[in-house]
């Protein structure tokens, strides 16, 4: 079953939209034609994740964790965060709805602070989420399955109640598996707990439905007819030139261009310009996770993109790494390279390219708003320079937080007190982790007129401290290929992608807008007088206004 992750979209129709194409395309089988068949060999069940909508976290934290736990809604737009899943479960083709749901960790708190449906517990555990709202409002009779560690290691809202219990919770919303959870004395205790409760006989109507969903799930992919797949069957079917071809056409088509002043990035007529590509310098890998995970990387200078790809599509200018290298030495002895061991490229060299290709990541933050050692909540920054989060934005009082028990005691004695934590971090700065990303840029501005930036997004961010400084600036939402990229940025295929979302002006329409509502922010405007809004892209003409615009650049839904 393939999982519908998030969408990097905030508008809902796109959204929408999105959702329907592709679990339409994983689900469906098609014939030689492009008929859709409906289920079959060729069909892939589709798992929407994570209902009802998991942007919607408060501050922007991420709800694995305890301390982002809390989605709320200040702009009273739940509904508006079903739309795309509603969009997945009425299909235009064969196969009618998405197959299955995963809800989110996240716990749900309206914009006065109290739980959705008056259950203080993450998605999975919720009724009013999964049985009232998923089952109930919007006829979903797929199968629901948990996020992995909903039991054990992230039972937000139930942390107080055992194993069993919580499972027996999950069941009574209507859940039809546990991801991940593999204690079955436990699931039985809970199944049991469950007769208890309700009856012998809604028992085993209860789970016999969930049985229904999940084996429906195995048979209308062809599990039950052949359970078995070989390894050469599955690498034919996924990696083929059809496949492959229609996948980097769409990470050229995923590329946004937002500024090309002077038109610095236009048809190349099949020349190949002269570009400075800078190296960068990576410290290698030294946190405990990475090494873990990927295995020990020293220290390195390299160019950003392949060398290889890159000389495809420009003549190269780039820096060298002194044969005499000064870092510490390996556990070998050998001296492993240093961020001085870099030879930069002559300004004769430099002078004579036709611009310098600057490769830099969005901002990241250090600890996702939370700092694990003091326990201080920290504002998630758009930008790379400093942010004390002091604006009249910022809220005082979270919406989201746990409801504390205290003992105060006065002339009339000892009192149980219960309040709701404050999960605020009004006056605390952020950590941006990579803030030198701007020092790349001013490199390239000291020894080159032109300068070209290509960001490789993870979301919205602040660009006005760099956009005027340079000459054109390009999007990477997802993951585009080396070849894509120099393919675009060279001239040799012209650019089409328009934003998913708003850049916004600065921090403070960043903490005035809510967490609810889509396409609420003031956007920053350029030094050549563009706007960066939802749907705003450039082609070699100019502003791109297309079938697309037209159906997508509207006034923002309504709350």
């Amino acid at each position: 079953m393939e999982p519908l992750r998030r969408q990097l979209t905030e508008d809902p129709q796109l959204g929408s939209d999105m959702a329907k194409a592709f679990v339409s395309g994983l689900q469906s089988t098609y014939d030689e034609n492009g008929g859709d068949q409906g289920w079959g060999l060729g069909s892939v069940n589709a798992l929407l994740k994570h209902f009802p909508g998991n942007g919607t976290a408060e501050a922007g934290r991420e709800a694995h964790n305890d301390y982002g736990k809390y989605n709320v809604y200040p702009g009273d737009n739940f509904y508006t965060q079903l739309l795309p899943f509603q969009a997945a479960m009425d299909l235009d083709s064969a196969t009618g709805s998405a197959a299955g749901v995963m809800p989110d960790y996240g716990i749900g708190i309206d914009d006065s602070g109290d739980p959705l449906g008056g259950e203080k517990v993450s998605s999975a555990y919720s009724s009013y989420k999964i049985t009232e709202v998923l089952r109930g409002e919007l006829g979903f009779d797929g199968m629901v399955v948990t996020d992995y560690d909903i039991v054990d290691a992230r039972p937000w809202g139930t942390e107080d109640l055992t194993e069993t219990e919580r499972a027996l919770m999950i069941f009574e919303a209507g859940v039809d598996k546990i991801g991940s959870y593999a204690n079955v004395e436990t699931l039985r205790e809970a199944m049991q707990a469950y007769v208890d409760k309700h009856g012998q006989e809604e028992a085993e109507t209860r789970f016999r439905d969930s049985v229904r969903r999940v084996v429906r799930d195995m048979i209308q992919i062809g599990q039950m007819d052949n359970a078995y797949i070989s390894a050469e069957g599955m690498n034919t079917a996924i990696k083929n030139e059809k496949y492959e071809d229609n996948a980097y056409e769409a990470h050229l088509k995923s590329l946004v261009m937002v500024k090309n002043s002077g038109n610095l990035i236009s048809d190349n007529g099949g020349e190949k310009p002269t570009v400075y590509i800078p190296m960068v310098y990576s410290e290698g890998r030294t946190d405990m996770f990475s090494l873990m995970m990927f295995g020990p990387q020293p220290a390195s200078w390299a160019m950003p993109v392949s060398a290889n790809t890159a000389s495809k599509y420009f003549n190269v200018v780039t820096d060298r790494v002194a044969d005499t290298l000064t870092g510490e030495p390996d556990e070998d002895g050998k001296p492993t390279v240093s961020r001085d061991d870099i030879i930069r490229a002559s300004a004769e060299e430099i002078a004579a390219c036709d611009f310098t290709l600057v490769v830099i990541n969005s901002p990241s933050n250090s600890g996702g708003g939370f700092d694990k050692e003091t326990g201080e909540y920290l504002p998630i920054s758009l930008q790379y320079g400093n942010y004390v989060a002091n604006s009249p934005y910022v809220r005082t009082q979270s919406l989201g937080g746990d409801t504390i028990t205290i003992e105060q005691t006065d002339v009339y004695g000892t009192q149980t007190v219960k309040s709701s934590e404050n999960r605020s971090y009004y006056g605390n700065a952020a950590r941006v982790s990579n803030a030198d990303e701007l020092d790349k840029i001013a490199y390239a501005n000291s020894v080159s007129d032109n300068v070209v930036v290509l960001v490789k997004a993870s979301g919205s961010m602040i660009v006005s401290e760099f956009e005027s400084s340079v000459d054109a600036i390009l999007f990477d939402f997802g993951g585009a290929s080396d070849e894509a990229v120099c393919e675009v940025i060279s001239g040799s295929y012209e650019p089409s992608g328009l934003l998913p979302l708003q850049m916004p002006v600065n921090m403070e329409t960043v903490e005035a807008q809510y967490e609810d509502v889509p396409r609420d922010m003031e956007c920053h405007v350029d030094s050549d007088g563009n706007t960066y809004d939802f749907a705003f892209g450039l082609n070699w003409s100019g502003v791109i206004q297309d079938a697309r615009t037209e159906k997508y650049d509207v006034p923002p839904l309504e709350g």
